[in-house]
């Protein structure tokens, strides 16, 4: 919109406890944009920027606890 930029979304978690709520950094273009609080409900986030980011990076530091199943 004008000369700023949004970047939208959502964040989802899964095989979590009830009540569970995570804080997950967001970046774009290395600079921290704030946390998306996810939990039972869906984490929608809509972040403004003054240019368009090249790179919008999801916990870059890898600071949240994350695993695989088989």
């Amino acid at each position: 919109s004008g000369d700023d930029f949004s970047i939208e979304g959502t964040i989802t978690q899964t095989d979590v406890p009830d009540g569970f709520v995570m804080p997950v950094p967001v970046y774009a273009d290395g600079q921290y944009l704030g946390k998306v609080q996810v939990g039972e409900a869906d984490g929608q986030f809509k972040f403004r920027l003054s240019k368009k980011p090249e790179r919008f990076l999801i916990d870059p530091e890898m600071t949240v606890l994350t695993g695989t199943s088989q």
